[in-house]
């Protein structure tokens, strides 16, 4: 199992950032190839650290699958909703294996 975690800080405007992830991002990113689930957790607060605002897991059968999914046309697209959050620097994006 291979996974790609994106975690995002807190955003200016949290009711915009919502209306954008939840009705143009996620259902972009259900349609890039060999995502077998997502999982999505908004987070209520912080206990030690840097606060983080929201949490997104996809998840790929292997590296392979994954490699595939972030060059196909449809991660493109979902890439394109996300434009504001990356360029205002709250987004991190992760790659990682189950081990």
């Amino acid at each position: 199992m291979s996974t790609l975690t994106a975690l995002y800080k807190t955003p200016a405007d949290t009711a915009a950032f919502d209306d954008t992830y939840f009705n143009v991002h996620v259902p972009a990113v259900r349609k890039v190839p060999g995502l077998q689930s997502i999982d999505i957790t908004k987070f209520g607060r912080t206990l030690v650290g840097d606060g983080f605002y929201l949490m997104a897991v996809l998840h790929f059968a292997d590296d392979a699958a994954l490699k595939a999914a972030m060059k196909s046309p449809e991660m493109a697209e979902a890439g394109k909703s996300l434009q504001d959050a990356m360029k205002a620097g709250i987004v991190t994006m992760m790659f990682g294996s189950a081990v």
